[in-house]
Parts: structure tokens; sequence; C-alpha cells
């Protein structure tokens, strides 16, 4: 199931699982009680933290001096 599409891919639910696993149990725990605003802002900084992840990874490392 499908929760966010953006442009070149979409967030799915088993990627919030995999994000509900890794956040502090306290912010899990404040989900069931959030408003909708709340939870659409939830998302979105999730989302853009995986798309930064994911950006991160295909990138090319940097390599220190020592190893040039």
């Amino acid at each position: 199931m499908v929760l966010v599409k953006y442009r070149g891919g979409s967030f799915r639910v088993k990627d919030l699982v995999r994000w509900l696993a890794a956040l502090d149990p306290s912010v899990v725990q404040a989900l069931p009680q959030a408003t909708d605003d709340q939870i659409n802002q939830f998302l979105k900084v999730v989302v853009q933290r995986q798309l930064l992840l994911e950006q991160a990874d295909s990138s090319t490392p940097v390599r220190a001096n020592s190893e040039r």
C-alpha cells in the first residue's frame, strides 16, 4: 500500500515499518493519538530522510587524502 507518492517513486507501508523500528519509541507511541496534520508532517519528514539516505547511498564516496 502506497502512503506517499513522489516524483520518481513512492513510500509504502513496508518502508514505514522499517522506519518505525528505528525511531524513538516515544515517537512511535504518540502516532495513534496524532492528528491527520501531524501524521502528514511525520510522513513528510520520514520520506525526506528516506530520500536523503537513498541519495547518499547512490553517491560516490569521497576519499580521504591518504587514500589517493
